[in-house]
């Protein structure tokens, strides 16, 4: 877009030979040649200008209510490297009249600008969407921004792989039109996902369809439209934690077992996440999922808690300690300074001690991950005299709201003698030998 300066405009008649050497150029303006005024029947009309470096362009100049718009059309030459003859610059203006008329606005600068911006759309890739969703999108509870987990997993999906390496699910789609992909482009996708992981076919579908949804793009033969005919839709489960609890009638052989196994920083590590029912990175800390790690300064040893900083939920998560839990604490923090971590052991070293406290305890090695840790803790409150909204409070899941704002007994109090029980639970099961 351009506008006008301080100029001078001299009828002439235009031409190539004139475009290439007639007329003068003056320091300090530019000088605009045209063939004539505009007419009422013919809107708008071609120029040459000639800056005060002698650069000669062709221009569109018309006349909009009271006010001019000038458009460039290009710099004059032979027709070769980007440059426009006479006849060039004509068809363009030719062109450009056809707009006007078809759009029924002079204005031929938002005419062109809003062109622009649809060929841009048209032009916009899938990656270039899923981009996007993970900068702009927010969550519709809190409106907070997607952890830095989320966002890995997500353009981990169509970001190059390695040489060598599988390419991500969504490769092949990435660099796609995302108003030209069709429902069977994503079906097929789908299909040779599924040849790898059926959990991570699904998850790249939910990926597709929240961009779509995002975008308000709607996909020829849609795959996940109700509308669709069975054997043409894909079906998407809810999504479902993976749940793998240590087996009751093993836990005691497990717990025993996490008493004398391994490092004393792992197995107390690990038994700490046995009490509690906290994700291994919380504690540890994950730069790629946003974690820092819990320091010896976290622990409110008068309060006996720890407060875990933006979690997998995006809340604030308080530990409230079990006395076998503020034991392992106290222990980890003693002779430590304020800054040190409260368990400083790599999550690789506390996996290889869990593969060997499940052998320990008659299991497979690879039966349980650190992570299955949670899912016993959560499996256990489901016999424990724990109410429900209690129960995911304390594995900090992402609680219904609603329960929460109708729950009127103290939930910090109770949530502690919840974890209490647990506590005691992981220990009678010892003592019992069950």
């Amino acid at each position: 877009m351009d506008t006008e300066t301080t100029k001078t405009r001299k009828p002439v008649r235009l031409t190539d030979t004139f475009a290439r050497s007639g007329g003068a150029h003056v320091p300090g303006r530019d000088v605009w040649y045209c063939n004539g005024k505009e007419s009422s029947n013919l809107p708008g009309a071609l120029y040459l200008r000639v800056s005060p470096k002698n650069a000669r362009s062709w221009t569109f100049r018309v006349t909009v209510g009271t006010n001019r718009a000038v458009r460039t059309i290009g710099p004059a030459g032979d027709g070769s490297g980007g440059t426009f003859t006479i006849e060039m610059a004509r068809e363009k203006v030719r062109e450009w009249r056809d707009l006007m008329r078809d759009s029924g606005t002079r204005d031929i600068n938002a005419i062109l600008d809003a062109e622009k911006i649809a060929t841009a759309a048209d032009a916009r890739t899938f990656a270039d969407a899923l981009r996007d969703y993970v900068k702009s999108k927010r969550r519709v509870k809190d409106g907070l921004a997607l952890k830095a987990r989320t966002v890995r997993d997500y353009l981990g999906m169509i970001d190059k792989a390695p040489h060598g390496k599988l390419q991500p699910l969504l490769f092949d789609i990435a660099v796609r039109p995302i108003k030209a992909l069709t429902g069977q482009e994503i079906r097929n996708v789908y299909k040779t996902a599924l040849e790898r992981s059926t959990a991570q076919a699904n998850y790249a579908m939910r990926i597709v369809r929240a961009v779509f949804n995002e975008e308000g793009v709607s996909l020829p033969d849609d795959p996940f439209a109700k509308t669709t005919p069975g054997k043409h839709r894909i079906r998407l489960p809810g999504t479902k934690g993976r749940k793998n609890p240590i087996p009751a009638e093993a836990r005691a052989a497990w717990w025993k077992a996490a008493q004398r196994v391994g490092s004393d920083r792992a197995r107390d590590l690990l038994r700490f996440l046995a009490l509690t029912g906290c994700r291994i990175g919380e504690i540890l800390g994950s730069v790629e999922d946003g974690y820092a790690p819990v320091r010896v300064a976290d622990v409110d040893r008068a309060q006996r808690r720890i407060v875990l900083r933006d979690t997998k939920n995006r809340r604030d998560h308080a530990l409230q300690l079990s006395t076998q839990a503020m034991a392992i604490v106290t222990k980890h923090c003693e002779g430590c300074a304020a800054d040190e971590q409260l368990f400083d052991i790599s999550e690789t070293a506390a996996r290889s001690t869990m593969q060997r406290i499940n052998a320990a305890a008659g299991l497979e090695r690879d039966a349980h991950s650190p992570h299955d840790l949670r899912a016993t803790v959560i499996s256990m409150t489901r016999v424990l005299p724990i109410a429900p909204v209690i129960a995911e409070d304390i594995v900090n899941h992402a609680a219904d709201g609603v329960s929460r704002e109708h729950y009127h007994g103290d939930m910090e109090a109770e949530a502690r003698a919840a974890w209490q029980a647990i506590a005691d639970a992981w220990e009678k099961q010892d003592a019992a030998g069950k």
